[in-house]
């Protein structure tokens, strides 16, 4: 499913990635912190780079959102997560 993300419409896919956000923002919070949609977020911005710039700047909105948002959520818990050794969700934007 992720990897075929690609094959969503423009307007589909963004609503998967926000979705998925949510989701990563609940499981980040619990007592015992997942990073499991959070890691799927990366792997659909990296497939769907293909897109036009609108949608592309929509997904690195989301995602920055999110990403943004990961060690607040995760403090509460203790959750030391790899967000900074995520890819540069900027590369995004500014993909031709």
């Amino acid at each position: 499913m992720f990897v075929r993300s690609e094959r969503l419409n423009s307007e589909a896919v963004v609503q998967f990635v926000r979705a998925l956000c949510a989701v990563s923002l609940q499981e980040i919070g619990h007592r015992r912190p997942r990073v499991f949609a959070l890691t799927k977020i990366v792997e659909i911005a990296h497939f769907n780079m293909d897109r036009i710039r609108l949608v592309r700047g929509a997904l690195a909105l989301t995602l920055t959102l999110t990403l943004t948002l990961t060690p607040t959520v995760g403090a509460g818990v203790g959750l030391r997560s790899g967000v900074g050794q995520l890819p540069a969700q900027g590369a995004l934007s500014t993909a031709p």
